[in-house]
């Protein structure tokens, strides 16, 4: 049920990840927030249950698929590590590796849950009160230059409801090429403190530290950008079947 303020907000969260143009705001905004695995691991459960009901997978197809999602969201060497309660992680583990469960398609459906519940009572709060605070800022004249293009200081901030499609689709292709731009080169300068510095981790930059606290993945930036994209991209082309 939606609170008091999503109703105001005229948001809600599943409403926001079903439709392409919000969610890929949404995702956007989590992306800066460093917490899309979030997003991600619930789309790629979800995307699961969708290929069960539309087509006849045998277990072993399942198995394949949950070992994946295992793999990239639960191992130590994911592409994208959880959050999640240590329970639920071991319970998850369990049935995967230790009963026939791991053919069920209803295996992460607990964790899918409360993945839901974090991102409803975090990151989708901030996003829809980012969103607020940038259609205030638009009303006052602020953040638009004088040709009527979005300012580029603003870039990080999450862009208002698109007014239409074209629109938002435009403004979304620029802010999702910033952002792989900026990616690659954050690793450059982050590889280049790595490998070529001798000083102790301590005294090296704040942006070398921050990108490797931040991503414990073993994937670079730019390419988990490049993964959500293709993950998010497929749940849609599933929907529109």
């Amino acid at each position: 049920m939606l609170s008091s303020r999503g109703k105001q907000s005229g948001l809600d969260l599943l409403s926001t990840i079903t439709n392409k143009e919000l969610c890929l705001q949404y995702f956007s905004y989590m992306q800066d927030q460093r917490c899309e695995e979030n997003l991600l691991f619930w789309v790629e459960v979800q995307l699961l249950k969708i290929d069960c009901e539309r087509s006849s997978m045998d277990g072993e197809k399942i198995m394949s698929r949950n070992e994946k999602i295992w793999n990239k969201y639960f191992s130590s060497a994911g592409q994208f590590s959880l959050n999640i309660d240590w329970e639920v992680y071991n319970s998850i583990e369990y049935q995967l590796f230790h009963k026939e469960d791991g053919r069920l398609p209803t295996l992460f459906e607990r964790a899918q849950k409360d993945v839901y519940t974090l991102m409803f009572n975090d990151s989708f709060i901030k996003f829809k009160l980012a969103n607020s605070k940038r259609d205030r800022e638009l009303k006052m004249g602020r953040g638009v230059n004088t040709k009527g293009s979005p300012s580029t200081d603003n870039i990080n901030e999450a862009p208002s409801t698109p007014r239409s499609s074209s629109g938002a689709f435009s403004m979304l292709k620029n802010i999702f090429s910033s952002k792989k731009k900026r990616a690659i080169r954050n690793e450059g300068r982050l590889t280049l403190s790595l490998t070529s510095s001798t000083m102790p981790l301590t005294t090296r930059t704040t942006e070398a530290r921050g990108a490797l606290l931040n991503h414990n993945s073993t994937l670079p930036l730019s390419s988990r950008i490049c993964e959500g994209d293709r993950i998010l991209e497929t749940f849609f082309s599933r929907q529109k079947l």
